[in-house]
């Protein structure tokens, strides 16, 4: 995906990305619960590798973060008020259907908090140059 950004990029445009990675591979109940969850059995990628994705373009700003996870009451608020703008937003009136939206929603949640505790991610800014890419030659910063 992150090759055929360049496809799409006038030369001189920019791209957030923000991939996550994991310094060390994933105990075996998290890789499960994120195969289970996500759909995910590939193993979760490195930071290396993570951000090999991007190799060419110009680096304008890298940071690398740490997950904190959240809160039950959060996650709580958050599915409550997600899955009430979806219905008011689609229609949806029958309680039950509702509730099983929260459910599902609350079951990706803490799949999502589990794996808080094992990933980081970066956030960077970059810049395709037609002129050097794939081939960045200096570091920007």
């Amino acid at each position: 995906m992150a090759v055929r950004l360049t496809q799409l990029l006038d030369d001189g445009g920019y791209v957030l990305a923000s991939p996550f990675w994991s310094e060390k591979p994933l105990p075996p109940s998290i890789a499960a619960l994120r195969r289970d969850v996500f759909g995910i059995s590939s193993p979760m990628e490195s930071r290396e590798q993570a951000l090999a994705l991007f190799k060419g373009f110009d680096v304008l700003h890298q940071a690398d973060h740490t997950l904190v996870p959240e809160s039950d009451a959060d996650i709580q608020h958050y599915c409550v008020s997600t899955v009430d703008r979806a219905c008011a937003q689609s229609g949806v009136q029958e309680p039950v259907v509702r509730a099983a939206m929260i459910s599902r929603l609350r079951s990706i949640k803490h799949a999502t908090n589990r794996l808080r505790e094992h990933q980081s991610f970066s956030v960077l800014v970059l810049r395709y140059s037609a002129s050097t890419y794939p081939r960045r030659f200096v570091e920007l910063f």
